[in-house]
């Protein structure tokens, strides 16, 4: 029943007007998901739809989402993420991002050695919260849900990366509402990182949570 509750609430948010730029990424040049749409409301949702009951964190934030895909994995490669935060900041000089991606090791059948690695791509987010693009940038990441699938890569030293930046925050899950006991959910990333840092940063309610989702592909609009 509570499921089902969530279920229909996730109808009630919205995001239509928080969502100002959607910057996409060959070979995916009109790609929209779920995900994204999830995350957005969270941060974003306005709450008209639930006369405000369910509204996100900063509901009158403004959003520009960008794409991040193509061949290879996420690590050791900045390339990408580069052009973007560059992008992101010429464009629209923004003064937060969030990252509700990591490499997903474990879902990607992946090395285990990647887990709680300082590479590149963590390096070059700590330049940019010092101010490598013109200004201080505050960067949050996900810690990774490399805990998941029965921790095929142990409990410890499962921070997904990039989230082993030094100058970014690293966020956890908590579980919530349905059991309420504050623990660290069973799927959520730990530390230590490769050189011995506590991870992750901070947690916060992850499950199970209020779902704004999109019913099509290409609907950024509804929630």
């Amino acid at each position: 029943r509570d499921l089902h509750r969530l279920i229909r609430r996730q109808r009630q948010m919205c995001i239509r007007d928080r969502i100002i730029g959607v910057e996409f990424a060959d070979p995916y040049p009109d790609f929209v998901s779920n995900h994204a749409t999830h995350v957005a409301g969270i941060l974003g949702g306005s709450g008209s739809l639930s006369n405000g009951k369910y509204r996100g964190v900063a509901p009158n934030v403004s959003i520009v989402s960008y794409f991040h895909g193509g061949p290879g994995i996420f690590y050791n490669t900045t390339q990408q993420i580069e052009s973007d935060y560059t992008t992101a900041y010429n464009n629209y000089n923004f003064d937060v991002v969030t990252n509700s991606l990591s490499v997903n090791v474990v879902l990607n059948n992946l090395d285990c050695s990647l887990l709680g690695d300082y590479e590149l791509i963590a390096k070059y987010i700590d330049s940019v919260a010092r101010g490598s693009l013109g200004k201080k940038i505050t960067s949050i990441w996900a810690a990774g849900n490399e805990r998941q699938l029965g921790a095929p890569c142990g409990q410890y030293n499962t921070a997904g990366v990039p989230a082993t930046a030094k100058n970014s925050i690293s966020v956890g899950a908590t579980y919530n509402f349905i059991w309420d006991d504050n623990s660290v959910a069973s799927f959520s990333s730990f530390g230590p990182t490769d050189d011995g840092r506590l991870k992750p940063d901070i947690v916060a309610p992850g499950d199970p949570c209020l779902l704004y989702t999109s019913p099509s592909p290409r609907d950024l609009s509804t929630s």
